[in-house]
C-alpha cells in the first residue's frame, strides 16, 4: 500500500526494546504525470466533460485551463475529470500542481462549426426556410451563412392539433365551420459565429418579424429533393437569446400559428365551362355585345385535385358575360357537395367578374368588398362545405344565361392545405 506523502514518526523496535522519534521522518510526494486526454479537444462551447489519465492524483491541489483556474474532481490517483467553461478558440494546455511537483499537456480549444441547414439533402448553400410580411414586403432567411447565422433546428411543431368539422349555425341557416383542438408553436433555434454578427445584431435583423402586433408567413422547403414548399401564417411570440453567456451564440426564436394549416405555396385551379347552345345560323349585320338564349350544351366540368390531408374552401371567380349564373361542385360519387346560386336579378357584361369567399360566405364585385353582391344569392338554393381531399376530389361546373362562348366560365382556386 502506498503511504501518503507528509511527515510520520519514525519507530524502531530490537530486542532490547522500542524507540520512536517524533516527525522523523518524510514521505515526498511523487511527481504527477498526464498520459490521456478524453476528448482530446473540445468546442469553444465549452460544457463538455474532458477525463484526464495518469499517475500520482492524489496530491494534486489545483488545475489550470492555460491561465484559468478550475473546478475539478479526483476520482482516483489516476483519473480527474473536469468541464471547461466556453472560451475562446485556441491553444491552449492543462495544468496540475501539487504537493509532489506540477506537470502540463497540450490541449485544444477548437471553432464551433456551425452544420449543415436542417433539410435534407440540399447542398449546404442552399436557404430553404424564409419569412415574409403578411403584406408581402421584405424577405429574411432563417440559414444565411454570408450573414453570419445559421439555422440548426426547425421544428413546426407537428402538432397534437386535430381539426373538427361542426356544424354552426349562422343568420343563414346551418353550415359547416372547422374547429382547431390544440395549438401550433414554431421555434427556430439560430447560431451566429465570431467575426460576423453578435446575438443582438441577429436580434436586430429579426426584430421586425418579431412584432406580435403584426402576421408573417414562414416559407419552409419540407423535402428539398422534391422541392415540397409550405407555407404557415405565424404571430410573434418570443425571443431568447444566450442569457449572459458571451461565448455560447446559440439564440432561439418562436411563434405560435393561430391558423395551424400547412399550405402549399403553388395554388391551384380548375375551370368550368358553360354548355352554350348550337346557333342556327347569324344575321347580318352583327350587333355586340352577343348575348345568347339559356343553354342546354354540355359545356366542361373542372375537376379538383385536391391534394393535402385537410378539406379545402376554394374561391370562385364568376367572369362574364352571365345572367343569374350557378356554380355546383360534385363530388365523384355525383351528389352535390356546395352549390352558389344567384338570382335572376345579378347580370355581369363582358369584363366585369365576381370574387366568392366560400370559407366566408361572402360576394363582391370585381374582388371590391365594398361591393358585395350576396344578397343577390337565393339562400334556399345555397348551400356551403369544404371540398374534401382527393384526386380528383370534386367537380366544378358552371350554368346561367346570356353567357358569351369562350368568355364565360367560372375558376375555382385553393391552396392543399396539411396538418402534418
Amino acid at each position: 500500500m502506498k503511504a501518503l506523502p507528509g511527515v510520520v514518526d519514525l519507530t524502531i523496535t530490537n530486542p532490547v526494546g522500542t524507540v520512536t522519534a517524533p516527525g522523523a521522518f518524510t514521505y515526498s510526494a511523487a511527481t504527477p504525470g498526464i498520459t490521456g486526454i478524453t476528448p482530446p479537444s473540445v468546442s469553444e462551447l465549452g460544457d463538455q466533460l474532458v477525463t484526464l489519465k495518469g499517475v500520482n492524483f492524489l496530491p494534486i491541489t489545483a488545475l489550470y485551463l492555460g491561465a484559468q483556474q478550475l473546478d475539478f474532481t479526483v476520482v482516483d490517483n489516476n483519473t480527474i475529470t473536469f468541464t471547461p467553461p466556453p472560451g475562446p478558440a485556441g491553444a491552449t494546455a492543462i495544468i496540475l500542481t501539487g504537493t509532489g511537483g506540477s506537470t502540463s499537456k497540450p490541449f485544444t480549444i477548437t471553432q464551433w462549426a456551425p452544420p449543415a441547414p436542417f433539410q435534407a439533402g440540399a447542398a449546404s448553400t442552399r436557404r430553404s426556410a424564409w419569412l415574409t410580411r403578411s403584406d408581402g414586403t421584405g424577405v429574411l432567411w432563417l440559414d444565411d451563412y454570408v450573414s453570419g447565422y445559421a439555422c440548426l433546428e426547425l421544428d413546426i411543431g407537428y402538432p397534437d392539433v386535430r381539426a373538427v368539422v361542426s356544424n354552426k349555425p349562422d343568420i343563414n341557416g346551418t353550415d359547416d365551420r372547422t374547429r382547431f383542438f390544440g395549438a401550433r408553436v414554431v421555434t427556430a433555434k439560430l447560431y451566429a459565429w465570431n467575426g460576423l454578427r453578435t446575438v443582438d445584431e441577429i436580434a436586430g435583423l429579426f426584430a421586425p418579424y418579431l412584432d406580435p402586433s403584426q402576421r408573417f408567413q414562414l416559407h419552409y422547403t419540407r423535402n428539398a429533393a422534391q422541392g415540397q414548399e409550405r407555407i404557415l401564417n405565424l404571430r410573434a411570440s418570443a425571443f431568447s437569446g444566450p442569457m449572459g453567456i458571451p461565448a455560447k451564440r446559440e439564440m432561439q426564436l418562436a411563434w405560435s400559428a393561430p391558423d395551424p394549416y400547412l399550405y402549399a405555396a403553388l395554388q391551384s385551379s380548375a375551370v368550368a365551362i358553360p354548355g352554350l347552345p348550337g346557333l342556327p345560323g347569324r344575321t347580318y349585320p352583327l350587333t355586340f355585345p352577343r348575348t345568347y338564349p339559356p343553354g342546354s350544351g354540355a359545356g366542361t366540368s373542372g375537376k379538383l385535385n385536391v391534394l393535402g390531408d385537410v378539406a379545402v374552401w376554394p374561391t370562385v371567380t364568376i367572369y362574364g358575360p352571365v345572367t343569374g349564373p350557378t356554380v355546383t361542385f360534385y363530388s365523384t360519387a355525383g351528389p352535390a357537395i356546395m352549390q352558389i346560386n344567384f338570382s335572376g336579378t345579378l347580370r355581369l357584361d363582358a369584363g366585369q367578374y365576381i370574387t366568392v369567399d366560400t370559407a366566408a360566405h361572402s360576394a363582391a364585385l370585381m374582388g371590391d368588398p365594398g361591393q358585395s353582391v350576396i344578397n343577390q344569392l337565393i339562400q334556399a338554393a345555397t348551400y356551403w362545405a369544404p371540398i374534401p381531399p382527393g384526386a380528383p376530389a370534386a367537380t366544378i361546373a358552371m350554368t346561367g344565361s346570356n353567357m358569351a362562348a369562350n368568355v364565360t366560365n367560372a375558376v375555382a382556386t385553393w391552396r392543399d392545405a396539411y396538418l402534418t
